[in-house]
Formats: C-alpha cells, structure tokens, sequence
C-alpha cells in the first residue's frame, strides 16, 4: 500500500531539486505506484487521502525529518 495526501506541499515544495514542477501533489506518490510498482497481482493499492498534508500519518509528530519547514498547517 502507498499512501499519500492531497495537500502534500513537501512534494510541491521539493520538486525543484528534481528539476521539476509537478501540477499536483498527489502526481509523483501515483507515478511511483503507477510506474515502479507491477500491476496484475491484485495485492497493490494507492490510497490519496483528501486533504492530508505530509506529516497527517504522523503521530506523535516527528521533527527529525529535517524538512517540516516546507509543510503548511492550513489544512490540520
């Protein structure tokens, strides 16, 4: 299972060291399910949780990431 949000700003806000603007935050998080992952077992699932930022799966929230900097709380 992957799991990403749909307000993820980390995503958008990183996309410039992979030289890259992505239109949506949810875009990289599918192309890794969609590309990296093999289809056809039936044992694969991508679930995009509207309005979860980076960090929503967090808890207690860890600041040892190193990059809650590029989160918005406008959505908590």
């Amino acid at each position: 299972m992957l799991i990403g949000g749909t307000s993820d700003v980390v995503i958008a806000n990183s996309s410039n060291r992979y030289g890259t603007v992505w239109e949506e935050p949810t875009t990289p998080v599918s192309r890794t399910f969609h590309e990296a992952i093999s289809g056809g077992r039936n044992d694969s699932y991508l679930m995009l949780v509207k309005g979860a930022n980076h960090f929503s799966f967090v808890d207690p929230f860890d600041p040892t990431t190193d990059i809650p900097f590029l989160e918005t709380y406008d959505n908590l």
